[in-house]
């Protein structure tokens, strides 16, 4: 006899068919489980005796999407639950400063794609979330909400930004149920309501899908190149879904790292330490002043770069724009709110 499965889909399928709370509790303790083993477990090996750092091993070819990598540990894509990252704290005297480019790999969509809608929206407000939301639910105003006050459409935002954010890596329907907890049916509303209001950048991937099956590769403005492969039944979908997410994904991770290099020796010259790259973002380790004038100037100086990385290499068709957080531990950073392109 078969055994029956009690994987993740299923257990929340059982869940939201009966509402019994064993089933929340074994998702919960499943997630700590992986939690512990990978984060806490896991890190903790790599931990230098000597330094008590961990020094991460960093493949500038990685991934087949163009993006940097990160192994022993994997320091890209730690959760951001702040008890995971909140293990990492900044050495005495220093604090932690996050530079991260907002939206990059939207952005590069729409420069790549020239989709006017998308183009409209971050020459102007730059709020894609609330663009999208107004136009699949509409009568409703979305903008400037508080989570408290206006519960319902605020949370039809962040089910756009599910979407949105879905997007860049060729999320599905079953996987965009999952994120937003609703129907499959709303889950597919809401994907084809996106490519029905942004048909340039709708195109633009439909473009790039199908480049694998006719051999062809394709080319940044960095140069880095996708090659086409050999196509087969069996890993023709998922050429596809890397062929799709990789223009975009690759350029926002090469603008990053671009910026890295030229702030580097700076940086370093200010007694600045470059401690990790995340994809779209820069972690430093910054000495701490009485006036905070070093924090303030490196934030500037990548931020500036993370600006002029793209404009120098010929993507003008949108702005690039920078955001700063600073603290002593990764998972409780505050948002920087001094002015950083004066």
């Amino acid at each position: 006899r078969k055994k029956g499965s009690t994987d993740k889909s299923v257990i929340a399928k059982l869940q939201k068919q009966t509402e019994h709370p064993i089933f929340a509790l074994i998702l919960k303790h499943r997630k700590a489980v992986k939690m512990y083993g990978t984060y806490v477990k896991g890190f903790k090996l790599c931990v230098d005796p000597i330094t008590n750092r961990i020094h991460a091993t960093f493949l500038v070819h990685g991934t087949r999407t163009g993006r940097l990598a990160a192994r022993d540990p994997n320091m890209q894509n730690p959760p951001r639950d702040p008890q995971i990252r909140g293990t990492f704290v900044a050495a005495e005297g220093y604090e932690l400063v996050e530079v991260d480019l907002s939206q990059a790999e939207l952005r590069s969509l729409a420069a790549l794609s020239g989709d006017e809608a998308l183009l409209e929206v971050y020459r102007g407000t730059g709020d894609l979330h609330t663009d999208l939301a107004n136009f699949l639910f509409p009568g409703w105003d979305v903008r400037d909400l508080a989570p408290e006050t206006h519960q319902e459409a605020y949370e039809q935002r962040v089910r756009c930004k599910n979407v949105n954010f879905g997007i860049t890596y060729g999320i599905t329907e079953f996987g965009l149920q999952e994120q937003i907890g609703g129907t499959l049916t709303e889950a597919r509303t809401m994907i084809r309501g996106w490519f029905s209001k942004y048909p340039g950048a709708a195109a633009f991937i439909n473009k790039c899908r199908h480049a694998p099956l006719s051999n062809q590769d394709i080319t940044t403005c960095f140069g880095r190149r996708k090659r086409g492969g050999i196509v087969s039944r069996e890993n023709m979908r998922f050429l596809q879904n890397e062929a799709a997410n990789f223009p975009h994904q690759s350029i926002a991770s090469d603008i990053t790292l671009h910026a890295g290099i030229r702030c580097w020796r700076p940086l370093q010259s200010m007694g600045v330490r470059i401690v990790n790259l995340i994809h779209d973002a820069l972690l430093m380790e910054v000495p701490i002043t009485s006036d905070n004038h070093i924090r303030h100037e490196a934030i500037v100086m990548v931020a500036k770069e993370m600006r002029q990385v793209p404009i120098d290499w010929g993507i003008t068709q949108v702005p690039f724009i920078a955001e700063g957080e600073y603290g002593h531990r990764w998972g409780t950073l505050k948002a920087y709110k001094e002015n950083i392109y004066e």
